[in-house]
């Protein structure tokens, strides 16, 4: 994608079970500008259809948005997690991406276990939050437009395999898409330098004293290249 990065004008990752239409397209076109302009990243839904209930629900939401923004006199609901196995740049943002740590792998996304995320790390494109304790620093944040207090259906991606919504792990696959936005919304507020280094030193903390007490009762027998040495 680098060596064509001034061949095209849209740059798209996906991974393979998610399906892109042409009204996510025109989503994107529609709305992506106005977003750019404001220092913010037009979001996409991962959705799975629930076989029993025939209901839609996120695959990658496990608690509800509880921020909006108003741009150019739109609202806009910010998904708290903001990860949906997919993303698409123009060519001017594609080219800046690449230019940055996180498009050359110059980091790592690893749980406390020492998996390597490498799909995930592919996957949250240039719109990434909380790595590692810190943001991609070229968005405030993704959002995604309200419409009569739901999101955008066009923002739906469809993730063709279905397995959150009819087998959830945890919490991912438990909530409708439908009922996603808080009723009790705020406006957001992006977080200010100090803010930022308060995150930064509460993650560090909390990554080196936590205890995940499943490493002390189960085998890591992942591939050796994904342990962390």
């Amino acid at each position: 994608m680098e060596i064509q990065k001034n061949n095209y004008d849209i740059f798209i990752y996906s991974e393979e079970d998610i399906l892109f239409t042409k009204k996510n397209l025109n989503y994107w076109n529609k709305y992506k500008d106005k977003c750019i302009n404001k220092n913010y990243n037009l979001g996409f839904l991962r959705v799975e259809v629930n076989k029993k209930n025939k209901k839609l629900y996120s695959s990658d939401q496990i608690v509800k948005s509880k921020y909006f923004v108003n741009l150019n006199a739109k609202k806009f609901f910010i998904p708290d997690n903001p990860y949906c196995g997919f993303w698409i740049y123009d060519k001017n943002e594609f080219n800046k991406f690449t230019k940055t740590k996180w498009w050359k792998f110059n980091w790592s996304l690893r749980s406390k276990s020492g998996i390597l995320h490498i799909r995930e790390m592919a996957s949250l494109g240039w719109h990434g939050v909380d790595i590692n304790g810190q943001d991609m620093d070229r968005y405030l944040a993704t959002v995604i437009p309200i419409k009569n207090n739901k999101p955008d259906k066009n923002s739906f991606i469809r993730h063709l395999t279905d397995n959150y919504a009819n087998s959830p792990r945890g919490i991912f696959g438990t909530i409708k898409i439908n009922e996603i936005i808080s009723k009790n919304i705020q406006e957001f507020i992006p977080l200010n330098p100090f803010d930022k280094i308060i995150k930064r030193v509460k993650y560090i903390f909390y990554s080196n004293f936590r205890i995940n007490l499943k490493n002390l009762f189960k085998n890591n027998n992942l591939h050796p290249d994904l342990i962390k040495k």
